[in-house]
C-alpha cells in the first residue's frame, strides 16, 4: 500500500516539475518576445528618427519684426515639431518656445509664419532651432547683409557710347559667406558719379529678404547716359552696409556725339533653341543658343561678337566643351556686308548633378564693331537671355 501511495506522490512531483519547467520555459519565451519587441520598436524609433529631416526654407520678418519661419518636410517620415529656439548670438542671449500644438508635417509638407509669437531685433545674428518630438534639432544661423561677405559683379554694356545712349547694368551678388547659412535684408546700392549727365529708366533694387549661402541674385538697372566727348559715367556698386571693400564698379565714356538721323549699326538676336524654360530630369545637357547679326548699313563692317554664359545656382557648371564653370566666355568675329545677316548657334553644355534646386543660367550676347570699322558707328548692342531648367529635384 505504501508502495503504491509513494508512486503516486513520485508521479505528482514529476508533474509538478515538469509543470513548473513549462511554465519557466513559457515565461522565459514571453520575456524573450518582449525583449525583442522592445529592441524591434526601438530599432524602427531609431529608423524614423535618423529618416528626420527639415529643411528650414527661410526666415522673414514680418510686420513688428515677428518671425515668420517657413520648414519643409524632405524626410521619409512625418515630423512633429513641439519647440523652438532662437539664439541671438549678437547679444548673447536665447529665448525657447513651446509650440502648441505642436505642428505635424507628412513628408513632401511645408508651412510658414512658425514662430510668429517670436519677436526679434533686426541686425543680429541668429540661430535657429527646430526641435522635434523625437529629439532631433535642425538648426540654421542667419545674419544680416551688412556682416556678410558677398560677392559682387558688375556687368555693363557698352562701355564706349555716343551721348544720349541707353547703358545696361547688371548687379550679381552671390551669397559666399561660409559663416552663416543664410543672409538677409539685402539690400543693393549703386553710386553713380562722374561729369557725364544720366536718367535712369529702369530699375530693379528692391530689398532681398533671404539669400542662402551658394545661391545668386540678380539686380537690372537701365540709365540714359549725355555728354561732351570724353566725358565719363562711374556706376560703384554693393549693399547696403555692407563691409569695407566689397564693392565692383565700372566707367563708361561718352565717345562722341551722335550725328541727326544716324540709324543702329546692327541688329541682333540671340534665343534658346530649345526655349527659356527647359523641364527636365536629367543632370546633364546642352542649351543651344541661336544668334543672328544683321548688319544694318550700306557698307562692310567687321564685328566681334561675344557671348558671356554664366550660372545663378549654386554647384550648377556650364561651359562649351565640358561642364566645368560657373561661367564661359567665347567670341565670334564676323565680316557683314551691308544689309547681310549671318546666323550661328552655339551649344553650352551643362551639368547640375550636385545643384540642389531649379536651375538658372543667363546669356549675354554682345555684338559691337571691331578694328577698320568707320569710327563713328563704332558701338555696341547687347541682348542678355534668361534660361531656367527646371524639374531637378532636391
Amino acid at each position: 500500500m505504501s508502495r503504491g501511495v509513494g508512486g503516486v506522490v513520485a508521479a505528482m512531483f514529476f508533474i509538478a516539475v515538469a509543470l513548473l519547467m513549462f511554465i519557466g520555459l513559457e515565461l522565459i519565451m514571453i520575456y524573450s518576445n518582449n525583449m525583442q519587441s522592445a529592441i524591434l520598436s526601438r530599432e524602427a524609433s531609431e529608423r524614423e528618427r535618423l529618416n528626420e529631416r527639415l529643411y528650414i526654407q527661410m526666415v522673414r520678418l514680418g510686420p513688428g519684426n515677428r518671425l515668420n519661419v517657413t520648414v519643409m518636410n524632405v524626410g521619409s517620415v512625418a515630423v512633429r515639431i513641439v519647440r523652438i529656439w532662437i539664439i541671438n548670438v549678437t547679444s548673447n542671449y536665447y529665448y525657447n518656445f513651446d509650440i502648441n500644438p505642436f505642428i505635424i508635417l507628412n513628408p513632401g509638407e511645408s508651412v510658414s509664419n512658425v514662430g510668429s509669437n517670436i519677436i526679434i531685433q533686426r541686425g543680429n545674428v541668429y540661430v535657429l532651432k527646430l526641435v522635434t518630438d523625437r529629439g532631433n534639432v535642425f538648426s540654421i544661423r542667419f545674419a544680416p547683409s551688412k556682416q556678410a561677405r558677398l560677392q559682387i559683379q558688375l556687368y555693363t554694356s557698352p562701355l564706349l557710347i555716343p551721348s544720349g545712349q541707353q547703358v545696361n547694368l547688371l548687379l550679381i551678388i552671390r551669397n559666399n559667406d561660409t559663416r552663416f547659412d543664410a543672409v538677409y535684408d539685402l539690400t543693393p546700392i549703386l553710386r553713380i558719379s562722374g561729369n557725364a549727365s544720366y536718367n535712369i529708366i529702369m530699375s530693379d533694387n528692391t530689398t532681398i529678404p533671404w539669400l542662402e549661402l551658394g545661391d545668386t541674385v540678380v539686380f537690372r538697372l537701365s540709365v540714359l547716359v549725355s555728354g561732351v566727348p570724353g566725358s565719363v559715367i562711374i556706376f560703384n556698386a554693393s549693399y547696403a552696409d555692407a563691409p569695407k571693400g566689397f564693392y565692383d564698379y565700372v566707367v563708361v565714356k561718352v565717345t562722341y556725339r551722335p550725328l541727326p538721323n544716324i540709324p543702329r549699326f546692327v541688329y541682333i538676336t540671340a534665343y534658346p533653341t530649345n526655349g527659356t524654360i527647359i523641364s527636365t530630369t536629367n543632370d546633364e545637357g546642352i542649351i543651344q543658343l541661336a544668334i543672328n547679326v544683321t548688319n544694318l548699313v550700306d557698307q562692310t563692317l567687321n564685328f566681334n561678337v561675344t557671348v558671356l554664359a554664366y550660372t545663378l545656382t549654386e554647384n550648377a557648371k556650364i561651359g562649351l566643351t565640358s561642364a566645368q564653370d560657373p561661367f564661359v566666355t567665347m567670341t565670334q568675329s564676323l565680316s557683314l556686308l551691308g544689309g547681310q545677316t549671318k546666323s550661328f548657334l552655339l551649344n553650352f553644355t551643362y551639368d547640375v548633378s550636385n545643384a540642389k534646386r531649379d536651375n538658372y543660367f543667363v546669356f549675354i550676347v554682345n555684338v559691337s564693331t571691331a578694328k577698320g570699322s568707320p569710327p563713328v558707328l563704332s558701338n555696341t548692342e547687347t541682348k542678355i537671355v534668361d534660361i531656367v531648367i527646371i524639374g531637378k529635384e532636391d
